[in-house]
C-alpha cells in the first residue's frame, strides 16, 4: 500500500498549526498500588474494575501519560476539565523482548474512572469473532474464505433478504474481506451489523471473554432502534458457492450452506458494586416522545473497560507482545491478520475498494490522532492501525502508531466526553470544537516521542 500521498479532506480549524514543543520531562516510575482512575503507570495484568499495578523493569525514560499530559498546554487544559469530560488516557509503549517478543510500558490518566460508550471502536470485536468463527469450521462451512459470496435473510419486518453489495467493485458480493475493509476503513455501521448477525451475539461475547476481554459486554447492534430482545436475535446467513460448486436456478447460484437464525441467552453482566461508575450520563436526552429530564442510562448499551479496548487492538495487532496468562489473545492465521492489517492502516483517499468520496469521508475522520502527527512528520513516516468511534458525546481512539524512522511505536487508547449543555440525542456536541483538537493535540504530543532519538 502506497504511503506517500496528498491527504484528502477539509482542513478543520484544529488540524491547523502546531505547538511545536520539545517534551524534556519524563515520568518517573514505582511499584505500587493505585485505586481505580488514578494517575498512574499501569501493569499488563491490570483488572479494570479495582487496583491497577505498576510494571515492574521497565525503561526510566518512558514518558507517563501524566507527564506527556501536563507537558502540553492544549492537553493540560483538557485536564482541567476531566472529570466532567469523563477524559482517560492509557499509553502503552512497546519495548522489544531479549526473547525476540515485546513487553508494553503502561501509564494511565484516570483509566476507567467512570463508564464511557465505547461506541464504533467496539467493531473490531465484530471482525474478529467472525474471522475467528469462519476459521474454526463447523457449522461455518470448511471450504468458506473470506471471500466466498453471503447472503443475509430478513429478521424484522423492516428488512429484506440481502446478497448483493454494490460498493463491491470486485463483484458486487457480500463478503467478510469487503466487510471488515468498510468497517475499519470508514467505520460502515452496516457492516457491523452483518459481522454481528453473522457470529451471533452470544458467541461475540464469548469470544472476546476467550481472549482474556472480560469485560467486554456486547448487547446490540449500531444505528439501529432495536430492543434489546431484538438484539439478542440474529439473521439467517447462506454461504453461495462459487458457480461452478453448485446447482443453479434460472442462472442463480443456490446456497450451499445456511446458518439459521439465531437467539441468544442472557449475557452474564458483572454482580453488583462491579459495574462501571458513572452509567448515568448527561442531565436529559432526546426521545422519540420528546424531551426526557433524567440523564441517559447506559447499563444495557455495549461497554468496556479502557485496558481490554486497547488489549483487543494490541492482540490484532502485535501478537508478538506479552499480555500474560489472563490474556491468550486471538488465535488468526497470518493470513487473516494480514487482512486486518491492511485495512486499519488504509485511509479512505488509498482505498481503491471500495471508493470513497473524499468530501463524504475525509481521512481525518477516522484517524483522530493523525493531524497531530503531521505536525511532527510527513505522512509516510507513521503506521497508524487504529479503530475510532464517535456517539453520544463520547470520542474514543485507539490506536497503534509507529514511527517509521525511528522504528518506535506506542498504543494509545483515549476517550472524552464533550457535551457541556448535558443534552443526549441533540447532536449538540462539541466534536471539532474540543475533542479533535484534544486527539490532534495527543497525536502530537504522542507523536514527538516516538519521533526523538533513542536515550535522549
Amino acid at each position: 500500500m502506497t504511503q506517500t500521498h496528498t491527504l484528502n479532506a477539509r482542513k478543520p480549524k484544529w488540524i491547523q498549526g502546531s505547538n511545536l514543543l520539545f517534551f524534556q520531562v519524563f515520568g518517573t516510575m514505582s511499584q505500587m498500588s493505585l485505586p481505580r482512575g488514578s494517575c498512574c503507570l499501569i501493569g499488563l495484568s491490570s483488572t479494570v474494575l479495582g487496583s491497577v499495578l505498576l510494571l515492574s523493569g521497565c525503561v526510566s525514560k518512558t514518558m507517563s501519560a501524566q507527564t506527556l499530559l501536563t507537558a502540553h498546554p492544549g492537553l493540560r487544559a483538557a485536564t482541567n476539565h476531566a472529570s466532567d469530560r469523563r477524559l482517560q488516557v492509557l499509553l502503552s509503549w512497546v519495548r522489544s523482548d531479549p526473547s525476540g517478543g515485546a513487553n508494553l510500558d503502561r501509564s494511565g490518566y484516570r483509566v476507567d474512572a467512570e463508564y464511557f460508550y465505547p461506541a464504533s471502536t467496539i467493531k473490531l470485536c465484530g471482525a474478529v469473532a467472525a474471522v475467528q468463527a469462519l476459521e474454526a469450521g463447523p457449522p461455518y462451512p470448511t471450504w468458506a474464505t473470506l471471500d466466498t459470496p453471503l447472503a443475509f435473510e430478513p429478521l424484522f419486518d423492516d428488512q429484506q433478504r440481502e446478497a448483493s453489495d454494490e460498493t463491491n467493485l470486485e463483484g458486487g458480493a457480500i463478503t467478510l474481506r469487503h466487510e471488515i475493509r468498510k468497517l475499519f476503513i470508514v467505520s460502515d455501521n452496516q457492516a457491523y451489523n452483518r459481522l454481528y448477525d453473522f457470529v451471533g451475539q452470544e458467541e461475540l461475547n464469548r469470544r472476546m471473554w476467550a481472549a482474556g476481554a472480560t469485560t467486554v459486554r456486547l448487547t446490540h447492534r449500531l444505528s439501529e432502534g432495536r430492543s434489546m430482545g431484538d438484539n439478542t436475535r440474529t439473521r439467517a446467513v447462506e454461504f453461495m458457492g462459487p458457480p461452478a460448486s453448485g446447482a443453479k436456478a434460472d442462472g442463480a447460484v443456490l446456497p450451499i450452506v445456511k446458518i439459521p437464525a439465531r437467539t441468544a441467552g442472557p449475557l452474564p453482566f458483572p454482580i453488583a458494586g462491579t459495574e462501571p461508575l458513572g452509567l448515568d450520563v448527561g442531565t436529559s436526552y432526546i426521545a422519540a416522545e420528546g424531551k426526557v429530564e433524567h440523564p441517559m442510562n447506559f447499563a444495557d448499551k455495549n461497554r468496556t473497560s479502557l485496558v481490554d479496548l486497547q488489549d483487543m487492538l494490541v492482540m490484532t495487532v502485535r501478537p508478538d507482545v506479552n499480555l500474560g496468562p489472563n490474556k491468550p489473545g486471538f488465535k488468526l492465521t497470518p493470513k487473516h491478520r494480514a487482512v486486518f492489517l491492511q485495512a486499519m492502516e488504509e485511509l479512505a483517499s488509498e482505498s481503491a475498494n471500495p471508493r470513497y468520496d473524499p468530501k463524504e469521508n475525509p481521512d481525518f475522520d477516522f484517524k483522530f490522532l493523525l493531524p497531530g502527527l503531521l505536525r511532527i512528520a510527513p505522512r509516510d513516516q507513521w503506521i497508524i492501525r487504529n479503530k475510532i468511534g464517535q456517539a453520544y458525546g463520547f470520542s474514543i481512539e485507539n490506536a497503534y502508531v509507529e514511527c517509521r524512522s525511528t522504528g518506535r511505536a506506542c498504543f494509545v487508547t483515549a476517550t472524552i466526553f464533550t457535551c457541556a449543555k448535558g443534552v443526549l440525542n441533540s447532536d449538540d456536541y462539541e466534536y471539532e470544537t474540543v475533542a479533535m483538537p484534544f486527539m490532534a493535540d495527543l497525536g502530537e504530543a504522542v507523536g514527538r516521542e516516538l519521533a526523538a532519538p533513542a536515550g535522549r
